[in-house]
């Protein structure tokens, strides 16, 4: 069976967001983290929604838009996604506040964004796009997972175009 990459993109502790190669020169970085350069949300999320979106479904938001604007295909047949964490930051965020506020006056929507399925459903609505759509929640095998599910649908002729996607 033979599958195509259409399109990529990506938001990386390198200059690679809305580049069509990869960088010729690789920055070197001594940090025990790497931060991420981002780009202007603005141009790919309304402002309302930023307001209260976690950044990781801002980088997931932003990055698969520009694959789709760079694809032929405006409206894929899945949309999966792979992340080792998920949106694990947003669960805490709402378990704190449970304590901290004994189980009064919460706001859930750190509750709804940090369900497992939330980064592919996410895109999925801003694509308005009604299709398959999953998000692989396995620490260090999800992404591989998202691409052989991806390959499965294609093989199986349930799905031509798939946007897979891999975060943390």
């Amino acid at each position: 069976m033979q599958a195509y990459i259409t399109s990529i993109s990506n938001i990386s502790p390198q200059p690679t967001f809305e580049q069509n190669t990869f960088p010729d020169e690789v920055i070197g970085m001594e940090t025990k983290f790497l931060p991420c350069i981002e780009p202007d949300y603005k141009n790919f999320i309304s402002p309302i929604q930023l307001r209260r979106m976690p950044r990781i479904l801002k980088m997931a938001l932003a990055s698969s838009q520009v694959c789709i604007n760079r694809s032929p295909v405006t409206n894929p047949d899945a949309i999966i996604v792979g992340t080792g964490l998920g949106c694990l930051e947003n669960l805490e965020k709402f378990l704190l506040s449970v304590l901290e506020e004994n189980e009064h006056v919460l706001s859930v929507l750190p509750f709804i964004n940090s369900t497992h399925n939330a980064v592919a459903a996410q895109i999925a609505m801003l694509l308005k796009n009604y299709n398959y759509n999953i998000t692989y929640c396995h620490k260090g095998f999800s992404f591989e997972s998202a691409l052989t599910d991806a390959m499965m649908l294609i093989e199986e002729k349930n799905a031509n175009h798939v946007l897979v996607g891999g975060i943390d």
